[in-house]
Parts: C-alpha cells; sequence; structure tokens
C-alpha cells in the first residue's frame, strides 16, 4: 500500500510541477526559430526567415503546389480548397520519409498573407500549423511559419514532434527564400 502510495504521490508531483519548471523554456541557439514549452501538454514552434521580395512574389512560390516537390523535402503538395473553413489534404514527408496525407480544414486563410489549420494529426496531440507573411521595409517579406503541438500525447511525443517541426520548418524556410529570390 505504501509502495502505490509513493508512485501516486511521484506520478501527482511530476504533472504539478513539470509545467512550472519547463514554461517558456526556449530550445534553439536560433533567438528566431525556436521551440517554447509552455507544459508538459503544450509546446509551440516558432521560426522566421526574411525575405528579400516583396509579399505578393513570395506568395505565389509558397502556394504554387504544382510545383512544390520540386523544392521542398518536407511539404509535397496541398490540394483542395484554399479559402477560410475549406477542406484541404496535405501532403507531408515525415521523418520516416513518406508520404503521409492529411486532411485539415482552414481556419486562418487570408489571401496573399497567410493560411493554416488547427486539427488533431496523431494519438490525441494537435496541430496548429500556420504559414504567414508580413511585408517589412524595402520590399522585403518576412515569413513565419509556427505550430503547435497540444494535447495528452505531447507528454510522451512533443519532443519528438517539435523538434522534427522545427528543423523541418527551418529548412522549409530557408529553400524557399532561396527560390523566391533566384526568381
Amino acid at each position: 500500500m505504501n509502495k502505490r502510495i509513493a508512485i501516486l504521490s511521484t506520478i501527482i508531483t511530476f504533472f504539478c510541477l513539470c509545467p512550472i519548471l519547463l514554461a517558456g523554456q526556449q530550445i534553439s541557439d536560433c533567438p528566431t526559430c525556436k521551440v517554447t514549452i509552455h507544459s508538459v501538454f503544450h509546446r509551440t514552434v516558432y521560426t522566421e526567415i526574411l525575405i528579400d521580395a516583396p509579399r505578393e512574389k513570395v506568395w505565389s512560390v509558397l502556394t504554387d503546389f504544382s510545383n512544390m516537390p520540386s523544392w521542398s523535402k518536407s511539404l509535397q503538395k496541398i490540394s483542395g480548397e484554399m479559402k477560410l473553413n475549406g477542406d484541404v489534404v496535405v501532403d507531408f514527408i515525415d521523418n520516416t520519409k513518406t508520404v503521409k496525407q492529411f486532411h485539415h480544414k482552414l481556419k486562418y486563410y487570408d489571401e496573399g498573407k497567410s493560411f493554416g489549420w488547427s486539427d488533431p494529426f496523431f494519438l490525441f496531440l494537435y496541430d496548429d500549423h500556420l504559414y504567414r507573411l508580413e511585408e517589412m521595409p524595402g520590399g522585403k517579406t518576412k515569413f513565419i511559419q509556427s505550430d503547435a503541438a497540444d494535447g495528452f500525447s505531447s507528454l510522451f511525443f512533443g519532443t519528438i514532434a517539435t523538434d522534427f517541426m522545427l528543423t523541418s520548418y527551418m529548412e522549409f524556410n530557408s529553400t524557399l527564400k532561396e527560390i523566391v529570390e533566384k526568381k
């Protein structure tokens, strides 16, 4: 009986203290590319890159889904209704190098500025993915790609998921910048 109480006490302490100890912890040497642990059930990923091109040009390349497989190693295609609440299918290469299809409803959509979704994607793990373009001085564009891993599974898979997101988003952002600035 005492052993059960000790185990239960340890579990309760873990769930109560971990969010406090880990809240806001940043993981990455890049100040604009980071994973923030808000609690054991909520982590966010934030990446950004400055592209030397106007927003319209960046949007044009970003939403040219038929050409995306020629340059992106992760996001391969988005098909469907590109509008607020539109149903889309996202083809994405996962960490096993397998193309997976995810069905999403666009929660965010502002023509020429942003699009994204917030849906469950893996064992009680919710995804809140946003692509956003901001006009900057000098005809430049800040491209922001952010995401979140929320839910019970974040306790077990949050680190793996957000580390993979961070790495693949940074690579996607750099390649997008290179392609846009070449055109």
